[in-house]
């Protein structure tokens, strides 16, 4: 009965992704480079990004890796969302998740990972889909390309 309903409607379905994983991004993005949002700013973000006792992650470079980070939130959920280089822009989203998970929440997917588990599987299937029909990828006809 469903089929008969939303039949036809699959490809809709990394438009709702990458709407949601647009909102998430760019408002996380905008809060760490910018401090919008309620957001630290790109000043705190490097201080938690780095070592002991004011950090928490001991990140390398912190300074560049919160830029890293927040550039490639918010130019990566801007590019998901309009569905522009889908593929392309959803790859460092899985990366800058991966990180997440394990450095920020040291693989602890249960306990306190779960959203960046979550937009990681998300990015991950934009990664092997596309960015489906509502795309501009569709609509430049980028996705037969890349």
């Amino acid at each position: 009965m469903l089929g008969k309903v939303f039949g036809g409607l699959e490809d809709y379905a990394p438009l709702l992704i990458r709407l949601a994983l647009a909102a998430i991004f760019i408002n996380a993005g905008l809060g760490k480079v910018f401090g919008v949002f309620g957001g630290p700013g790109l000043e705190k973000t490097a201080e938690y990004f780095g070592p002991p006792p004011a950090g928490k992650l001991d990140l390398p470079r912190p300074i560049l890796m919160a830029s890293l980070a927040g550039i490639g939130e918010l130019g990566g959920g801007f590019l998901v969302g309009v569905g522009l280089i889908t593929r392309y822009a959803a790859a460092p989203l899985c990366v800058i998740m991966l990180v997440a998970l394990f450095a920020a929440h040291h693989g602890r997917v249960f306990a306190d990972g779960m959203p960046a588990f979550t937009c990681l599987i998300m990015a991950g299937s934009l990664l092997l889909s596309g960015g489906g029909k509502g795309s501009l990828d569709r609509l430049l006809k980028i996705d037969e390309r890349v």
